[in-house]
């Protein structure tokens, strides 16, 4: 075994990283659907928003999908959508991007945050069931990192007490959870195609559901020049005015999201067999505190990140000490994404305590972010970082 590079050995990783793991990559179909948009002049309203509206709601499974600019004003709509207003509890977990969340709060919503589950890093189930009063009017599982949250639970939970369950699945295009699509569970769900996402059109976001109800009063708040198309009468008198907001995609992003619509079986594949590749590389790697539990066999989970639990205790290296090693042997290793929400300002000011939720703090504390590996089409760049944890595994054993 070589010796490791921070004592002055050779760098574990070779391969041309920059290439490998760049994101994201636009091709020349994204090219051209932009430059005919941009000859025609279709660069505010285009019938492109309609056939990826269509090609999404098939990927999704759902009856309708409706493009916005982003996810966030996905889960506005949302909220707005099932009638959230001031006083009423909208149940997510703290480890979540504020996206999730802060919709339902600039409507009006207190916000009651919840423990993670170690496996998934999705909300537990168990302490939803605590947290729901008969203020409660939603629930907000995140498919974490593309991991699909427990939904027979919280589903059962929602079912009891008459809340609305609402999706983030923005990390999760493509997952399943018991064969069936994640998105699908609640009474709609939220897409994100930002840029960093597997399915990405640099600010986009797409509304799914099969509520009409949900649809149409999400096209009247940010739509309104669609109204008039709605399949009833509610919301077509406000064709003039709207409901106050126009959230409406652009048909550039459009364009480019459906061209990575139609390449996201492929990239998603690679990055899956790349990542569980890699994590069944290092599962049984003696000498560190890699938590890394079967998967079970009714998800198929997604890889937006590829974070991993590490449990440093007697016999194993800090988790700071073991990622600077990694990182000197060349590797591309971070820790956790978000900040925890109930210890942001907003929330503290809103009567949350910065001390609450150990559990979850400790997990979030606990994770190291390795790469997906999206052009990695051999798995080449996966063995280096195999063996580079392996290395460093080695040498903390002698």
């Amino acid at each position: 075994m070589d010796k490791l590079a921070i004592d002055g050995g050779p760098k574990a990783i070779t391969l041309d990283q920059d290439k490998l793991l760049k994101w994201p990559v636009m091709g020349k179909d994204e090219e051209e659907a932009v430059l005919d948009l941009l000859r025609k002049g279709d660069i505010s309203q285009s019938a492109v928003v309609d056939e990826f509206a269509k090609a999404f709601a098939k990927f999704a499974g759902t009856k309708y999908a409706l493009p916005q600019v982003n996810g966030t004003a996905c889960l506005l709509s949302a909220f707005f959508a099932i009638g959230i207003k001031q006083g009423d509890e909208v149940i997510a977990p703290t480890n979540t991007y504020w996206a999730s969340v802060m919709p339902a709060a600039f409507l009006g919503a207190r916000i009651v945050f919840c423990e993670s589950e170690k496996a998934s890093l999705g909300i537990d189930p168990d302490d939803v069931k605590k947290k729901v009063t008969p203020k409660t009017k939603a629930i907000v599982p995140v498919h974490l990192y593309g991991y699909p949250c427990d939904m027979d639970p919280i589903m059962e939970i929602a079912g009891e007490h008459g809340i609305a369950v609402i999706e983030d699945a923005s990390h999760a295009h493509g997952a399943q959870y018991k064969e069936k699509k994640v998105g699908t569970f609640g009474r709609c769900a939220a897409f994100s195609l930002q840029a960093s996402k597997i399915m990405p059109a640099g600010e986009a976001g797409v509304l799914v559901t099969d509520d009409i109800d949900i649809y149409e009063k999400a096209v009247a708040l940010g739509h309104y020049e669609r109204l008039n198309d709605l399949e009833r009468d509610v919301y077509k008198k406000y064709k003039k005015t709207g409901l106050g907001l126009k959230n409406r995609l652009s048909p550039m992003h459009a364009a480019i999201a459906l061209c990575q619509l139609k390449k996201f079986p492929e990239v998603n594949g690679r990055i899956t067999r790349n990542c569980e590749k890699f994590r069944k590389g290092i599962k049984d790697v003696d000498g560190t505190g890699f938590f890394l539990p079967d998967i079970p066999k009714h998800v198929k989970r997604g890889y937006f990140m590829n974070q991993v639990v590490y449990d440093d205790g007697p016999g194993i290296i800090p988790r700071t000490e073991l990622v600077q090693m990694l990182v000197t042997e060349g590797l591309r290793v971070g820790q956790s994404r978000y900040e925890l929400l109930h210890k942001q300002s907003y929330f503290t000011e809103h009567g949350h305590d910065p001390k609450a939720f150990r559990f979850t703090e400790n997990l979030v504390s606990s994770l190291v972010s390795f790469p997906n590996f999206p052009w990695d089409e051999k798995g080449e760049l996966v063995d280096q970082y195999i063996r580079g944890i392996e290395k460093v595994a080695h040498y903390l054993r002698e």
